[in-house]
């Protein structure tokens, strides 16, 4: 029954054709436009659904520099608390300088279900940890593109630092 009704509300389990984050090369921006996510390679990746945290994500922009990305989702599959077009996302996201200099803007989109982005579906398999409960979800995309940690609404962005710390040091380690 739990099953059943997680499947209503959630779809399928997410399937993914994709071997590593970094495999996506079309997935369109804000303004529509395909965004090859193989120029992260090798970095660390934040990616959430949605446009809160802006200030706690340019603090860690700040910290880590170049070593991180941040990546929005926009999202209004809960509680209808993304219902503006791309267009107003952006020059929302514009006057708050998350874009262009905190993070990446991505076409909104649907996390769970019939029609979910992609790259949610290829994180959810990843992270093994099902659907997008709510907003404000945070995926941590290592730099190899494949390990993923998922941290849920209640978090943070701030409280992804060890992790994000620990990710980095692995990446400069494999480098040498």
């Amino acid at each position: 029954m739990v099953m059943g009704i997680f499947h209503a509300l959630f779809g399928s389990s997410p399937k993914t054709s994709v071997a590593s984050f970094f495999d996506f090369k079309d997935v369109k921006d804000i303004d529509g436009h395909p965004h090859d996510f193989t120029q992260y390679r090798g970095k660390v990746v934040i990616v959430s659904n949605t446009r809160c945290h802006y200030d706690e994500f340019a603090e860690l922009k700040r910290r880590f520099g170049d070593a991180l990305v941040v990546m929005g989702f926009p999202c209004n599959q809960f509680g209808m608390q993304e219902p503006g077009s791309n267009d107003s996302i952006r020059d929302w996201c514009a006057r708050r300088g998350f874009i262009p200099n905190v993070g990446v803007l991505m076409e909104k989109c649907k996390v769970n279900g019939s029609g979910s982005s992609p790259v949610f579906d290829f994180l959810k398999v990843q992270s093994g940890t099902g659907g997008v409960m709510w907003n404000f979800c945070k995926y941590l995309v290592a730099p190899d593109g494949v390990t993923v940690h998922k941290f849920g609404p209640e978090k943070d962005p701030r409280h992804l630092i060890p992790k994000i710390e620990e990710l980095i040091a692995q990446a400069r380690r494999a480098e040498e």
